[in-house]
């Protein structure tokens, strides 16, 4: 096993009765298996490991249904009584999202919206700041391609 920096960081507005820390953001190493058998054992055991990877499998799945849905864009001039039949074509193209689900697939999308628009403020603040430079530009989009 190694430590893998992540790309994220992980953030939070704290907040609490005796004091807000206000935004904090960090960088984390989290862990990486180099093999099944090293993965398996972390786990407790093949049954553990595969109900960890069926648990995370299905999380991703309903995400993907999520995203079709969240991301329907209900066109101009649609009037109301047309919502449930638009609903109802949504409902089975989020099912065959979900069951057609597959890790590999997921590694092929791109960049979201989401990191491509916060990678675009990146450059346009730094631009602002008149502290872009060619490198950091490249390694800003490098990102999001």
């Amino acid at each position: 096993m190694r430590y893998v920096e992540q790309e994220r960081k992980v953030t939070t507005d704290h907040t609490s009765d005796n004091g807000n820390l206000g935004k904090i953001e960090i960088t984390v190493e989290c862990p990486e298996y180099e093999s099944l058998d090293e993965f398996s054992t972390a786990c407790g055991g093949v049954e553990k490991a595969l109900n960890f990877i069926n648990g995370q499998v299905g999380t991703s799945a309903k995400n993907a249904a999520r995203a079709l849905l969240r991301n329907y864009e209900v066109k101009e001039g649609t009037t109301k009584d047309q919502f449930l039949s638009i609903i109802a074509e949504l409902e089975e193209k989020a099912q065959n999202a979900s069951k057609n689900y597959s890790p590999a697939a997921e590694a092929q999308r791109g960049p979201s919206v989401k990191k491509k628009a916060a990678t675009l403020d990146e450059i346009s603040t730094l631009m602002a700041a008149d502290e872009l430079t060619q490198e950091k530009l490249q390694e800003l989009l490098s990102k999001v391609q």
